[in-house]
């Protein structure tokens, strides 16, 4: 890269950035998708169609009300995350530059060569392979990277980062809804994730 210096830009977040915790419906879709599996392997044709019709009530009833049955849970939820995603993003990824082999001498608050980064989503994301449905919280970016004449040196990145990556575990939703010291530190866990593929990104960018 010829690049003298670069800064980084104050991370944008749009409303479609946070995920809300509603979409966990899904997971009540997977076990009823489960409970068809089941009945239909034991229960030969006859089986297969009871399975198939419970799973359409569950997917029907549970998921259409789903927000509804659980609000309380889902505001808490909603609540717990609100937080200062663009600070975060901002110390994390500030300490990636200033590490990095490349970007550290080139690192500059005022350069007029920017890292722009954008929130992609955020929220919490169902663990893969629990018996028992457990969540994480999960920060994705991109980022880009654009000269003062607005020539794009590097065009929308990905960064991702779950909390689980980083030592967390997945954890039920109640526990993430009552406790806002453990959802504060299962996100900087996801944070940590996150700055940790960006760094890998740029690695991989120059050669390193």
């Amino acid at each position: 890269m010829s690049i003298q210096s670069v800064s980084l830009g104050t991370p944008a977040l749009t409303a479609a950035s946070y995920k809300s915790a509603d979409a966990v419906s899904l997971a009540t879709q997977r076990r009823a998708a489960s409970t068809a599996g089941g009945l239909g392997a034991t229960g030969g044709l006859i089986g297969a169609l009871v399975g198939t019709a419970v799973a359409s009530g569950m997917t029907g009833v549970e998921g259409s009300n789903f927000k509804s049955n659980h609000a309380a849970i889902l505001a808490k939820l909603d609540e717990q995350m609100k937080l200062p995603v663009s600070t975060d993003l901002s110390t994390a990824y500030t300490s990636v530059l200033k590490r990095d082999s490349f970007f550290s001498s080139r690192f500059n608050p005022a350069s007029p060569t920017r890292m722009e980064v954008e929130v992609i989503g955020y929220g919490l994301s169902r663990v893969e392979g629990e018996d028992e449905d457990m969540f994480t919280p999960f920060l994705n970016t991109a980022v880009t990277l654009k000269a003062p004449d607005g020539k794009v040196l590097m065009n929308r990145v990905p960064a991702f980062g779950v909390a689980t990556a980083q030592g967390g575990s997945g954890l039920p939703l109640h526990r993430l809804a009552q406790d806002k010291k453990l959802m504060r530190t299962e996100w900087e866990r996801a944070v940590r994730a996150n700055a940790v593929s960006f760094q890998s990104q740029l690695q991989q960018r120059h050669g390193q």
